[in-house]
């Protein structure tokens, strides 16, 4: 058996050529996940901005018209029982108007053009899908509110609008690369990114 001569083994274990290649190739996975995280969690950030002014538009355009949702009382009723004459206030001691609260949702992506709900569709990111809008119309006769109104008068409800179930589509391929970095299948974002919920609320006017 030939041995190596000493200065050929230690030359050949000093020999670095190859490791900047190997360094790279150590490196380039994450550096790749940081680069598409920086770009997608951009869009995550321009999309929330953006259907939060949608949803405060959406609210303030309910507020001064008729209601999306059915049943939604225009008078402000006498409280069952309660015998108060048409015209006394709601935070008189008597406490004689009636609450209700009336709750529907719509899809903004198929409203009727011109209605409420279809001022939200512009402000939705390109790339996403869902999105349902909750309306709420709530009367203010509560004890911890200002119980504005009067009995047989114009109801003005709290208006409530709330945008859930967006899902933004990541365009780089985050979830694929997460898995090459840690050796391990990632779920992480592979269906998406849901946009969180937001919800504004404002006082409407007389809905006569």
């Amino acid at each position: 058996m030939t041995r190596l001569p000493p200065l050929r083994r230690t030359t050949f274990l000093r020999d670095d050529s190859g490791a900047t290649l190997v360094e790279f190739a150590l490196v380039i996975g994450l550096l790749l996940v940081l680069i598409f995280m920086m770009f997608d969690f951009g869009r995550i950030a321009n999309a929330m901005v953006f259907t939060q002014k949608g949803v405060e538009r959406v609210a303030r355009a309910a507020i001064v018209s008729a209601p999306v949702c059915g049943s939604v009382p225009t008078t402000v009723q006498r409280r069952s029982g309660n015998s108060s004459d048409p015209g006394t206030l709601c935070r008189s001691a008597a406490d004689p108007c009636d609450t209700y609260t009336v709750t529907c949702t719509a899809n903004p992506r198929t409203a009727t053009a011109g209605s409420v709900p279809a001022i939200m569709d512009p402000f939705l990111p390109a790339v996403s899908t869902g999105g349902t809008l909750t309306f709420t119309y709530e009367s203010d006769n509560y004890p911890d509110s200002p119980r504005i109104g009067f009995v047989t008068g114009p109801t003005a409800p709290i208006v409530s609008v709330e945008l859930s179930g967006v899902r933004l589509t990541m365009v780089s391929p985050l979830a694929g690369l997460l898995g090459l970095v840690s050796g391990t299948q990632s779920t992480l974002f592979q269906n998406g990114f849901t946009l969180p919920t937001i919800r504004v609320s404002l006082p409407a006017e007389d809905l006569q």
